[in-house]
């Protein structure tokens, strides 16, 4: 299989995006995300991944600043991404809803999701890594 490519689902799966996150970089950056109900200055100190990180710094380093477009029918119903990290899935997210382009790179906004069924399927799953750092896959 190629990694660019989706992986089909599978009977009884659950389609999701897989976003695979690097080392964490300390890299401060700043963005505009009014025009989707956001805030005017949202801020995030870096991205990556790193044990001990805050909800709120996994789901920044997360949902943003991908090369993917919400347009393309390979996202059509898919509401939940999986964050991993080394071939290990770490958090669930809601996507509630696309935001950009920014820089030519979409991201969305969403929240950590806690419910202890959804993650417990979805969390602590050995995952394939890839060089794509963003696709779907059924989990």
């Amino acid at each position: 299989m190629v990694d660019d490519q989706p992986v089909a689902p599978a009977p009884g799966g659950r389609r999701v995006m897989l976003i695979t996150l690097g080392v964490w970089v300390d890299d401060q950056d700043t963005w505009d995300e009014s025009a989707w109900g956001g805030d005017a200055q949202a801020t995030r100190a870096g991205y990556g991944y790193r044990s001990n990180m805050s909800d709120a710094e996994l789901l920044d380093a997360a949902r943003l600043f991908w090369r993917w477009s919400p347009h393309s029918g390979t996202w059509d119903g898919i509401e939940y991404a999986v964050v991993a990290h080394r071939g290990k899935t770490r958090a669930v997210l809601r996507i509630d809803r696309p935001i950009g382009p920014f820089w030519g790179r979409w991201g969305f906004q969403g929240r950590i999701v806690k419910d202890p069924t959804l993650a417990g399927e979805l969390v602590a799953r050995d995952v394939p890594i890839r060089q794509n750092p963003i696709t779907t896959i059924t989990l």
